[in-house]
């Protein structure tokens, strides 16, 4: 946090990396420097500002909230604490980032960390599948395109899959603070245009229970098949925080078709795998077994250190 007051004088001041002070308004003390270079200041009367890289107020705040390390936030009065509906404040990734240092206010820096969980399933054949929908007859084999890849961590734009859900952790609690499900494109081939693509509509369903301990359910159907079956997968899994790394341990179980890939990216860009599940099902009888309602283990992974 590059940020300073002196009550004496009655100032706040930006400085650069060199000492040099960039900035400074009287009247106002630092409370959160945020990751957009600015900060949020209060005056000596009470009033709550936001102030940008460039030291110019951008907004006031009727007040606010004491925000917790899972980003929950609380009005707090001297006899007890409510909790209030609040966008969680985005702090910079510095070690007093918060007037206090950290939500609990006890001197002991912290960094606002975040790393991103992903979950992919996707088909690695070319084609699978039967079509009973196709034209003039029905298709028995290799009817829908797959994805036609393997393992991977990359994000680029030609690694798809079926499903595809990814969730942003708050460090060191592992809270979740955003999360995004989508599906790229399902191809029927013998279909005539336009009945030959569509977009799934999956879901995640994600619960967070404290202490790093989170739970996804990521769920889809193709879109091309009516009734078709959902692909479940069901994701269990605990960061254990230090102050350089997070330990990931988990256990995956589901449908147990086609294949999953698990990984998480860091702050720095660098992935690392999890744990991946290659399907043993047919590609052509792989979906019928999703008729089943049958949850099956898929793997587990214990102690995958990540740094921040």
């Amino acid at each position: 946090m590059d940020y300073d007051w002196d009550y004496a004088d009655d100032f706040l001041a930006s400085f650069d990396q060199s000492g040099n002070i960039k900035w400074s308004i009287p009247g106002y003390y630092a409370q959160i420097a945020t990751a957009d270079g600015g900060v949020i200041a209060q005056s000596y009367s009470g009033q709550s500002v936001t102030i940008d890289v460039n030291g110019n107020s951008t907004g006031q705040l009727a007040s606010l909230p004491t925000q917790s390390w899972t980003r929950n936030a609380y009005q707090i009065d001297p006899v007890h604490a409510q909790q209030v509906v609040s966008k969680p404040t985005d702090n910079a990734t510095s070690f007093w980032a918060q007037s206090g240092a950290n939500p609990s206010v006890n001197s002991t820096a912290s960094q606002n960390i975040v790393q991103n969980l992903y979950v992919r399933v996707f088909a690695p054949w070319y084609a699978f599948g039967p079509d009973p929908l196709a034209i003039p007859i029905p298709c028995p084999v290799d009817c829908f395109l797959g994805d036609n890849r393997t393992f991977t961590t990359s994000l680029g734009e030609g690694v798809t899959s079926r499903i595809s859900g990814s969730v942003q952790l708050q460090l060191p609690a592992m809270a979740p603070i955003s999360d995004q499900v989508y599906s790229n494109l399902t191809t029927a081939r013998f279909r005539l245009s336009p009945d030959n693509k569509g977009w799934a509509h999956p879901t995640m369903t994600k619960t967070f229970f404290g202490n790093g301990n989170l739970s996804l359910h990521l769920s889809g159907a193709d879109p091309l098949v009516p009734l078709a079956p959902n692909i479940d997968n069901y994701l269990s899994i605990i960061g254990s925080a230090t102050t350089e790394q997070v330990c990931y341990s988990g256990q995956l179980s589901g449908d147990a078709f086609p294949n999953t890939e698990i990984f998480v990216i860091n702050s720095k860009g660098q992935a690392t795998t999890l744990l991946t599940f290659a399907t043993t099902y047919d590609r052509e009888l792989g979906p019928w077994t999703l008729l089943s309602p049958t949850i099956v283990a898929m793997g587990s992974f214990s102690d995958i250190c990540v740094p921040y």
